[in-house]
């Protein structure tokens, strides 16, 4: 055993007193459904996943003392996965992408609020336009 000790807390992290003051989620959802009353306000959770494949090291045969020569292709092939759910219903609309961009994002926003919007509206809805390089969801 040896003795541990805890770790520094960050300086510029929020103190209690301002994560008090800070909005809660209730407040905010509240606030915008005051802005907008013809409208529903419903929250949504968003999460993104990136899954790839890096390349994988072989064994090779080398003569002794002398250190392996490995070549390789070294390539990443990434996809990536952006879910936003709904806690309240389970409603999921889910985008399988290549790649992330702020202009990229934005599109992808744009997408499931309209996506979102008119699900609720039509629940049979499907759109072919998403952005350039997402699949839509399933």
């Amino acid at each position: 055993m040896s003795i541990q000790t805890p770790r520094p807390k960050n300086p510029k992290s929020a103190s209690p007193k301002r994560r008090l003051r800070s909005k809660k989620l209730s407040d905010a959802v509240t606030e915008e459904a005051a802005k907008h009353p013809e409208r529903s306000v419903e929250v949504f959770a968003s999460d993104e996943h990136r899954l790839g494949l890096k390349p994988v090291t072989r064994r090779v045969w080398a003569p002794i003392g002398e250190r392996p020569i490995a070549p390789g292709h070294h390539r990443f092939d990434w996809l990536y996965v952006t879910a936003f759910v709904s806690p309240a219903s389970g409603e999921t609309f889910w985008y399988v992408h290549d790649g992330v961009s702020k202009p990229f994002f934005e599109a992808l926003l744009r997408t499931f609020a309209r996506e979102a919007a008119l699900a609720f509206i039509e629940p049979s809805f499907s759109s072919s336009t998403t952005p350039d390089g997402m699949a839509k969801r399933a």
